[in-house]
């Protein structure tokens, strides 16, 4: 067990910010963990993973705050800066764009770009300011689907409202490989400030045994947690290992880092926060 305490304070050295949830990494991996192949495969999803902490998530909203000012030396335009949020409901894209015009604040060019809260907004947005350079940001593109369905219904809702030559640029600060591809493909303009390759396929290939070895350690979880439906490997077999300090991992993450709950209706330990609605 010697090599695995030291691979886990590793961990802690390089991700300081996850020291607050050590009892309840221990647990997972000297508790939880039945063989040390167990343990192996929770090691390689730590050291494969993006974890971020608050000084590097500031540092990549400071990069989407750059993004907008050199939109807006480039076209000598006005720009729209606006959260992927398709509503009012709280998501990460909304707590980004208080971030950035927060940023903004900071800037010369602040009295050039505007910033909204939802895409609903964005279609009264352009028809008010007549602003038809748009940028859209969010933390996180998982599988692309989200994304690229809201791309399509807002382009839309501009057709029928009479509305063209709008030109969108999607920013986001992490993003899966296949997921952006996915989104690239579908002619959408986008950029991610960091990626992360699938957990196990990107790894192992696509029928490796760690697969069923994923499976087993996921047996004695409840089969629904709240609102959720346990994916083994994530929303859309995304495969994604994300998370940040003080933020809400996507349900693309996979559920050995974030489910809460075993078969039998204990409460488990777990080492990422997602909020269950």
């Amino acid at each position: 067990m010697q090599k695995y305490h030291k691979q886990m304070q590793e961990f802690l050295l390089a991700n300081p910010w996850m020291s607050e949830f050590q009892d309840q990494l221990s647990y997972l991996i000297f508790e939880e963990c039945s063989s040390n192949t167990e343990r192996d495969l929770v090691f390689h999803f730590l050291r494969s993973g993006k974890f971020m902490s608050q000084q590097a998530y500031n540092s990549a909203i400071g990069e989407l705050v750059r993004e907008a000012e050199a939109m807006v030396n480039r076209y000598s335009q006005d720009i729209i800066v606006v959260a992927t949020s398709i509503d009012s409901d709280p998501d990460s894209s909304n707590e980004l764009i208080y971030a950035i015009k927060i940023g903004l604040g900071r800037s010369c060019l602040q009295q050039r770009i505007k910033p909204i809260n939802s895409l609903n907004s964005l279609k009264d947005a352009i028809k008010k300011s007549g602003i038809k350079k748009c940028l859209w940001i969010d933390e996180f593109i998982g599988t692309g689907t989200s994304i690229i369905g809201r791309h399509k219904e807002i382009m839309t809702r501009f057709a029928q409202a009479k509305i063209t030559d709008v030109d969108v640029k999607v920013k986001v600060i992490l993003s899966t490989e296949e997921g952006l591809a996915k989104v690239k493909a579908a002619g959408i303009n986008v950029e991610s400030l960091h990626s992360i390759r699938k957990a196990i396929a990107d790894s192992f290939g696509p029928s490796a045994m760690e697969y069923k070895v994923l499976d087993g350690m996921c047996s004695q979880f409840a089969t629904e947690y709240g609102n959720e439906q346990l994916s083994v490997l994530g929303w859309g077999d995304s495969e994604a290992v994300y998370g940040r300090e003080r933020g809400n991992v996507p349900n693309n993450v996979l559920p050995i880092l974030w489910w809460g709950l075993y078969k039998n209706g204990n409460p488990r330990p777990f080492v990422l926060s997602r909020f269950i609605g």
